[in-house]
C-alpha cells in the first residue's frame, strides 16, 4: 500500500504543477534575455552606455546606430546610461533622439532606473524632457517608488505628485 500511495501523491503533485496558471504577459511578447536583437554595433552602443564611454557612444551614433535599439532585456542604451549615472551619456543619447519613455521587458523606464540609483541630476533632466513620472512598471511601481526615501530625488518626485505639471 505504501508504494502505491507514493506514486499517487507524485502523480497528484505533477498534475497540480502542470495545471497551475502560467504568468500573464501584458501587451506584446516580452523580449527573451538570451536573444540579442539587432546589429552588433547596437549592442556595442549599449555597452558603451553602460561604461559611460562618450567617445564610443559618439562613434556609434556617428555610424547611424539606432539609439532606441532594444537589447535582449528590452533595454535601450538610455536605460543603461541612466542606471550607471552618466549624465553626459544621457545628454548625448537624448540629444541624438533617444526616447525617454521607452519601457523594458519589465515596463521599467530610464526614469525608474535613475530614481532607483538616486541620480538626481538625471531624474531632473529626464523630467524636463517630458519623462512620464506616472508610468508603472510590471510590479505596479512608479519612479517615485524606486527613489530612496528622503533623498532629493524622492523629494523632487513627491513635489511632482502634489503639483503635477
Amino acid at each position: 500500500m505504501g508504494d502505491h500511495a507514493g506514486i499517487h501523491i507524485a502523480d497528484i503533485n505533477f498534475l497540480l504543477i502542470m495545471s497551475e496558471e502560467k504568468p500573464k504577459v501584458y501587451g506584446e511578447v516580452m523580449p527573451d534575455s538570451t536573444v540579442s536583437w539587432g546589429h552588433p554595433d547596437e549592442l556595442l552602443l549599449c555597452e558603451a552606455a553602460k561604461g559611460a564611454d562618450l567617445k564610443q557612444i559618439s562613434r556609434h551614433i556617428g555610424n547611424a546606430v539606432n539609439v532606441n535599439f532594444l537589447d535582449g532585456f528590452g533595454r535601450t542604451p538610455l536605460h543603461y546610461a541612466c542606471q550607471t549615472g552618466s549624465f553626459e551619456a544621457v545628454k548625448l543619447l537624448v540629444a541624438n533622439g533617444a526616447a525617454v519613455n521607452v519601457m523594458d521587458a519589465n515596463r521599467t523606464t530610464p526614469l525608474h532606473l535613475a530614481a532607483r540609483a538616486n541620480h538626481k541630476v538625471i531624474v531632473k533632466f529626464l523630467l524636463l524632457r517630458n519623462a512620464d513620472f506616472n508610468v508603472e512598471c510590471i510590479s505596479g511601481c512608479k519612479p517615485v517608488d524606486f527613489a530612496p526615501y528622503g533623498t532629493e530625488t524622492w523629494r523632487v518626485s513627491q513635489t511632482l505628485l502634489v503639483w503635477p505639471a
